[in-house]
């Protein structure tokens, strides 16, 4: 039984010290990476982290008025991630940006992504070599906005290009 206590107690004060070697990235820190408010500050949406031994491992979040929160995408794990979180002027629709390159767009109301696309045409290995920036919704959620820039290179970015988010969605749908 002595035995058996010792054994524990070293397993336990190995797990602890491996525990203090990893990164706060591997223990899923912080819990919320990225979060943003809608415009009338009833709705939250945000990417969480998950404790991984090869971050990153994130998920997409949104949280109602009603203090519900709903997973949207559970996102691939060592490939994708999640800086940018854009919400439209109305409030119904928020965009992630997932890979400074696909765009996921979700219906606030319903809490469903209605549409998933590239805007790095074509993606171009990984990480895409091209990456958007200022990325902005219209009022009522039909159009992106953004810029194409070079990942690695500080080099000028082009000029703002628009998408209509409709158009996508009818030629997706059918």
């Amino acid at each position: 039984m002595k035995l058996q206590h010792a054994l524990c107690r070293i397993l336990s004060l190995a797990a602890i010290a491996s525990l203090a070697t990893c990164s706060r990235a591997e223990l899923g820190l912080p819990r919320i990476h990225v979060q943003s408010t809608s415009p009338d500050g009833s709705q939250l949406a945000f990417v969480r982290n998950h404790p991984t031994i090869d971050p990153p491992a994130q998920s997409l979040w949104l949280r109602g008025a009603d203090g519900a929160a709903t997973q949207l995408r559970r996102l691939v794990g060592d490939m994708d991630w999640c800086h940018t979180i854009v919400w439209s002027a109305d409030g119904t629709r928020v965009a992630f940006l997932v890979q400074d390159a696909r765009l996921l767009i979700a219906d606030a109301p319903t809490r469903r992504i209605v549409l998933e696309k590239w805007l790095v045409d074509p993606p171009g290995g990984y990480p895409p070599h091209l990456i958007v920036r200022d990325l902005t919704l219209s009022e009522d959620g039909r159009e992106a906005t953004y810029r194409l820039c070079p990942r690695r290179d500080p080099g000028p970015c082009g000029g703002i290009r628009s998408l209509d988010l409709e158009a996508v969605r009818a030629a997706t749908a059918g």
